[in-house]
């Protein structure tokens, strides 16, 4: 036990290494499906083959409204069509406030660094912000953004550890301590403090523990958990509680572990709740009825191919009618994924 937690000490030292990245990477782009041809055939069926015993449904395909959508889809970069643009715009009294979802609608543009120029990117975020707010709300956004686009064309220019030989507190220390000071030079207090402040918390949080661990100085985990109560914001806090609270359950479930199924869902529900709980049990039908269907699938599949006065062609329309008696379009696809897979 000694030796895994060693090893995450030395994990986590390597994430101060790898948070410079994080300024230039979409914190989540939502890639919506596309809907089948049909509408009507991404129903369910909820009748299996005959020769099938399963009586379970389930939920039809969703697919994400149109509004979601870049809005200059057809006319925007490659990389966006499709794609949800994540992050807003707060403005109050005619000001942009600097917050975590201006970031966030900021690095979806910078996603297409190094693929195409600054002014390029510039007019997509231009595009993207024309009609939706005023003239003075979108100079004030340009120049914030134009402020951060810099920040990040320095930071790339930093020296930085590139082995785990080279991971010496001294050398992280500095490469902390230089982004610091150049995103204060490049942008302003409350920008910094919107964009960056959970990073730097978390930041030297881990600095303060590879230190601790380079240094020989093991503290237990107690003293460990009161650091990060110390450095980490509030939710920063809560998200690390909940998962080493994940982790130790994780732990607790492993081969050779004597905790039961029991055992294990009454330590979710006293740490996540009893809707964590009731999700985790959906999730097991979900996926018991998905085997099912596979199972039934495969049957049917394997029926047709066994006849040998069939065409390929016509074996795989057969296939397709059996199988949408009871997959949606979407089942229907990813079977055949899987299919081509195996």
């Amino acid at each position: 036990m000694k030796a895994i937690n060693k090893t995450k000490l030395w994990l986590s030292g390597g994430l101060v290494i790898s948070a410079w990245c994080l300024s230039s990477i979409v914190n989540y782009i939502d890639a919506p499906s596309h809907s089948p041809s049909h509408p009507e055939e991404a129903e369910k069926k909820t009748e299996l083959p005959r020769n099938v015993n399963v009586s379970s449904k389930s939920t039809s395909a969703s697919f994400p409204p149109k509004s979601n959508r870049v809005q200059a889809d057809k006319k925007g970069h490659t990389s966006f069509r499709g794609t949800a643009v994540p992050g807003g715009i707060q403005v109050v009294e005619s000001r942009v406030i600097a917050d975590r979802n201006l970031r966030r609608l900021f690095d979806y543009f910078l996603t297409i660094r190094g693929l195409e120029s600054k002014e390029v990117i510039l007019n997509h975020l231009k595009a993207y912000l024309t009609g939706k707010y005023s003239e003075s709300v979108i100079a004030q956004v340009i120049h914030i953004f134009q402020q951060y686009d810099r920040l990040l064309d320095a930071e790339a220019k930093i020296d930085k550890p590139v082995s785990p030989a080279e991971w010496k507190p001294d050398a992280m220390i500095r490469l902390v301590n230089t982004r610091m000071e150049l995103r204060r030079d490049y942008l302003n207090a409350d920008v910094v403090y919107a964009f960056f402040d959970e990073q730097e918390r978390y930041e030297q949080f881990q600095l303060q523990v590879f230190t601790n661990h380079f240094n020989g100085s093991e503290k237990g985990q107690s003293q460990i958990e009161d650091l990060a109560k110390r450095t980490l914001s509030e939710d920063q806090w809560q998200q690390r509680q909940k998962t080493f609270s994940f982790l130790k359950i994780k732990q607790a479930v492993q081969p050779g572990s004597d905790v039961s199924i029991a055992e294990r869902d009454q330590l979710i529900a006293d740490k996540f709740g009893s809707l964590a709980l009731d999700r985790l049990e959906q999730a097991r039908i979900e996926e018991d009825q998905w085997q099912q269907k596979r199972q039934a699938y495969l049957a049917a599949r394997n029926a047709v191919l066994e006849d040998q006065g069939l065409s390929k062609a016509e074996q795989q329309d057969l296939i397709r009618q059996d199988a949408l008696e009871f997959l949606s379009t979407a089942e229907y696809r990813r079977m055949r994924a899987l299919d081509q897979a195996l």
